[in-house]
């Protein structure tokens, strides 16, 4: 499924993640520096009601956000991840497989350590737009 968005206008497929974290709690997102990643994920946490201030976690590696029904999301940037060991010291495996929402920047490194099940977004700008790609 592909949506052409301006930055101001993802509500849409914003929707279409939210209703797809029924069955699956893991999203990834690719793309090249400054694609959006985390301009998406402000969004997505805002819809979902998370109150804090949404940054990226490039340098802490992975931040917690709670909604008010409970559930955690775990909100990750593997941009300085240089090997699959660090994500080992990390226990990033545990976050998947905890059934709480993880939103992963940056995901290629981590793919041996990923469920099958996931949902997959792939950012390309496109002049004064961006492509977004949900699979």
């Amino acid at each position: 499924m592909q949506f052409t968005l301006s930055e101001n206008n993802l509500n849409a497929l914003v929707n279409e993640v939210i209703k797809r974290f029924e069955t699956c709690k893991i999203l990834l997102l690719k793309g090249d520096l400054g694609s959006g990643k985390t301009t998406f994920v402000k969004k997505l946490l805002l819809s979902l009601g998370v109150s804090d201030k949404v940054t990226s976690p490039t340098f802490n590696i992975v931040s917690e956000y709670h909604l008010s029904n409970g559930t955690s999301i775990y909100h990750f940037d593997l941009y300085r991840i240089q090997s699959i060991d660090e994500l080992y010291n990390l226990g990033f495996e545990d976050y998947m497989y905890l059934n709480n929402i993880c939103v992963i920047e940056w995901p290629e490194i981590a793919e041996a350590l990923l469920p099958d099940n996931v949902i997959t977004i792939d950012i390309e700008n496109k002049e004064s737009e961006r492509l977004y790609s949900l699979n």
